[in-house]
């Protein structure tokens, strides 16, 4: 009987022969109509020796794995008491049960009701809930990039001067900006935070690229960094579809939602009204918060007036607006 451990959507088994540790390794896992796929690795002591992309309903593609993944270690001490047919043999265990494990995460279960009241958990009070998930939307240019680095800032390094927050491991995830823009911007923000201006933020720079191409490498990161709060400039660069279609809109938030953590993703209003966020309605009745910012300036010498106004909170009151200045030198 093969024993599956999860890491995040990953399935594995482990296998220890003398002082060596198998570990098969299932990923992608879903249903197709020719069958169950998924990406399987065979790694010995960590170094991945065979992976495949394929039915693992078909006996000839583990066949092949279990033999490409054998010749890895056919020199080795390990061959002799763990050869391709005892490979094969748990190859065949892991991959039959598969679908009925991934299923499981799934399956209705029995739920009661929390015993003791509790209070909203805030990492930044009131935008950002733990484990929860914020829209923070405004139309261009009106200092939504300066916010939202400032959040995320003061939650990384836990500093309340703004707002009461709590030390966070905190990710940005920047797919809109210049890397040179982002890292001004950044030490900009350290240095009115009394931060060195060179202090650093865990940062993925992908300008151009979809949030389906890093989506993989930023779930490994929070996984194995332990990140609890992730920072997304923008919902409108993540190339998932067009915006105004209810399937594209759902997909982005699922996304975000599966990350299993607090997430703030900024968002843009339609030219014409400032007051939702630009695109489906399923973006802001998947958020748990929705954030509508507005700004006003004079002119380009005097400060940028932001107010902050939430206008949907889950599980929490709406929270009267909060007004900020940017001010900006040469």
């Amino acid at each position: 009987m093969t024993v599956y451990q999860r890491e995040g959507n990953r399935l594995l088994s482990q296998r220890t022969i003398l002082s060596y540790t198998i570990t098969l390794v299932a990923q992608a896992i879903r249903r197709q109509p020719t069958g169950i796929h998924a990406r399987v690795d065979v790694v010995v002591d960590g170094v991945t020796l065979a992976y495949s992309t394929f039915n693992v309903e078909k006996d000839e593609d583990r066949v092949r794995l279990a033999n490409s993944a054998f010749k890895g270690y056919s020199a080795n001490g390990l061959a002799a008491d763990y050869p391709a047919t005892f490979l094969k043999k748990d190859l065949d265990l892991f991959c039959d049960g598969l679908w009925e494990e991934q299923m499981a995460v799934t399956m209705p279960a029995l739920t009661g009701g929390s015993t003791e009241r509790h209070t909203p958990v805030f990492l930044l009070k009131p935008y950002i809930l733990q484990d929860a998930g914020t829209l923070l939307f405004a139309a261009p240019g009106m200092g939504k990039s300066y916010i939202t680095m400032l959040m995320a800032v003061s939650l990384d390094a836990g500093i309340s001067t703004w707002w009461p927050c709590r030390s966070a491991r905190t990710l940005f995830v920047n797919l809109e900006r210049p890397r040179r823009s982002v890292e001004d911007r950044l030490g900009n923000i350290n240095e009115v935070l009394g931060l060195p201006r060179g202090r650093e933020l865990r940062m993925l720079h992908a300008r151009g690229r979809a949030f389906t191409d890093v989506n993989e490498s930023v779930e490994r990161y929070i996984q194995t960094e332990g990140i609890e709060a992730l920072f997304l400039d923008s919902i409108s660069r993540t190339a998932m579809g067009d915006l105004n279609e209810n399937q594209p809109a759902n997909r982005i938030v699922d996304g975000l939602n599966e990350l299993g953590i607090a997430w703030l993703a900024m968002a843009h209003s339609p030219r014409n009204d400032p007051t939702h966020v630009y695109g489906s309605m399923h973006f802001e009745a998947g958020a748990d918060i929705v954030v509508r910012q507005h700004a006003e300036q004079e002119d380009h010498t005097k400060p940028l007036g932001i107010s902050l106004e939430i206008t949907k909170a889950n599980d929490i009151p709406k929270f009267p607006s909060r007004i900020l200045a940017l001010e900006f030198d040469e």
